[in-house]
């Protein structure tokens, strides 16, 4: 007789494939602005004060929107959520 050796729970699975999602809409999307910075800065003439700037108010406002949206999903809930900034984001132009 052979034995099998114990599969992978299709759970580890789920929680790979939505780590790989916080990964790819979180840290790509927030992470990139220090990449393109020094290219942004370039051709639109920005010191390094004002560049310093931008990358603070990105900061900060990523900072709110992650308390804000606590609340809001506290209150409504996460598929109200998800639902309302769809429907937004195909509404607007």
């Amino acid at each position: 007789m052979r034995e099998t050796s114990p599969s992978l729970h299709y759970g580890w699975h789920i929680v790979w494939a939505g780590t790989l999602c916080i990964f790819a809409s979180l840290g790509l999307g927030r992470f990139a602005l220090g990449m393109l910075l020094p290219a942004m800065g370039g051709s639109l003439r920005l010191s390094y004060s004002q560049m310093g700037l931008v990358s603070t108010m990105n900061f900060v406002g990523y900072l709110i929107a992650v308390f804000f949206c606590g609340t809001l999903t506290a209150r409504f809930g996460h598929r109200r959520l998800r639902v309302t900034s769809r429907n937004r984001r195909r509404a607007s132009p």
